[in-house]
């Protein structure tokens, strides 16, 4: 497992959660008889609204531990659909950012974030930069004639960026709340 995702679990996910996703990371590869469970309580932890792209992680799962490139994408783009309609409304809302309203929705997630670096807190905008060079970012790279192909994930890593998902949309939720954009 890449150590840099892991470091990024460790720094975004509490204590519990984390010692939930390394067990199910480990469960995943290593009994087969767990795996179906870990995979249901993973699809349960996921949930599949919104249905795009959520839906798609949540069918996705079942392929574990075969297939974890699609988990990967989905999940970045799902947090990328936040940050595009956070950086879209806080062009409505924020003078300074009135250009970036129509871009907002066109840019890629590293783009808007730093158009929104002044809007976004600290602590946020440097998670959600970590997420994007580290996961994203990679899982975006298309195969192409001279390259080896896309960053490849082990299962082990789609369960943590799961986790990791889920718990920065939980912190960008009450972001946009707390500065009047939702």
């Amino acid at each position: 497992m890449d150590s840099e995702i892991r470091a990024l679990a460790e720094r975004l996910l509490d204590q519990e959660t984390f010692a939930k996703a390394d067990e199910f990371s480990g469960l995943i590869v290593r009994d087969q008889h767990m795996r179906w469970h870990v995979i249901e309580e993973m699809r349960k932890y996921v949930g599949m609204k919104p249905k795009d792209p959520m839906s798609f992680i949540y069918e996705d799962l079942n392929k574990l531990p075969r297939e974890t490139r699609n988990i990967v994408w989905y999940a970045g783009e799902y947090i990328d659909r936040f940050i595009k309609k956070f950086a879209y409304r806080a062009g409505k809302y924020f003078l300074q950012l009135k250009f970036l309203r129509r871009r907002a929705l066109r840019s890629s997630m590293g783009d808007n974030l730093k158009r929104l670096g002044e809007v976004i807190p600290d602590p946020l905008f440097t998670e959600l930069s970590m997420f994007n060079d580290a996961i994203y970012a990679p899982a975006r790279v298309m195969p192409s004639k001279k390259a080896a192909g896309p960053r490849e994930f082990t299962p082990q890593e789609a369960i943590f960026i799961c986790f990791i998902m889920k718990n920065l949309e939980k912190k960008i939720r009450p972001t946009a709340d707390a500065i009047g954009l939702e």
